[in-house]
């Protein structure tokens, strides 16, 4: 992407991190099952040859050729009561098998942490969206 970048011209870089994503607040169980799924999530990414971490390393990618003077910000946002759960809850319906084969949730528990996210009493926080924007020199 980098060399297919004109001078002058934009490059965009964006990606998750899952640095933020552990981050949970409610009742001791609510935040111990969210850790539960958010193991299986994990384990269920690297099976698949994903790694939750690489968005960290995003903002250092384009300034490594010395080309693309950059900027970098990360978005992270607080989910509470169902608002903005809609993806989570897809992901957590598609990907049922994958997440019961990490044997870090059971399909009781992947249940109950999907009725979990609509109390107001829990809150958790989204994985960061990292963004990078570089211009070529």
């Amino acid at each position: 992407m980098a060399r297919a970048t004109a001078s002058g011209g934009y490059l965009v870089l964006e990606e998750f991190d899952d640095l933020t994503a552990s981050l949970a607040f409610g009742r001791d169980e609510h935040v111990a099952r969210h850790a539960q799924v958010l193991a299986a999530k994990q384990a269920a990414f690297a099976a698949a040859g994903h790694r939750n971490h690489i968005a960290r390393h995003l903002p250092a990618k384009p300034n490594a050729t010395g080309a693309f003077p950059s900027s970098a910000a990360g978005h992270v946002a607080v989910r509470q009561d169902g608002a903005g759960t809609d993806p989570w809850l897809r992901y957590l319906r598609n990907q049922t098998a994958p997440l019961l084969e990490t044997a870090h949730v059971d399909k009781a528990r992947l249940q109950a942490y999907a009725d979990q996210l609509r109390d107001l009493s829990f809150l958790y926080f989204a994985p960061m969206l990292v963004s990078v924007v570089a211009q070529k020199l």
